[in-house]
């Protein structure tokens, strides 16, 4: 499923006492990571890029899209993975990222 702009835009979560609800941030996320996936694959293969290497990254929301992403490659372990990314001003709960990988 393709996600547009105004998709990215327009989405909206439910607010609990500290903030968003992190169910509905991650769901989002996992969405726009599997677009993110999709475009991927389709610019290495149109392009012929197999071999190249590739970094992204992302502001603000973007970052945390971005960080999704190279998470799920990783774990999932996508055919292309990103060989460095950056984030710039994500929102990002290090705390959750911390616990999770002790």
């Amino acid at each position: 499923m393709r996600l547009n702009h105004l998709d990215i835009l327009e989405q909206c979560f439910r607010d609990k006492i500290f903030g968003y609800n992190k169910e509905d941030v991650d769901t989002f996320l996992h969405l726009v990571a599997e677009d993110f996936k999709e475009i991927i694959e389709d610019v290495n293969i149109r392009y012929n890029l197999k071999n190249l290497q590739f970094y992204i990254g992302g502001f603000s929301i973007g970052g945390s899209c971005v960080l999704k992403f190279a998470e799920d490659a990783v774990k999932d372990n996508y055919q292309y993975q990103a060989d460095g990314i950056f984030l710039v001003d994500a929102p990002l709960d290090f705390v959750r990222f911390y616990n999770s990988y002790k």
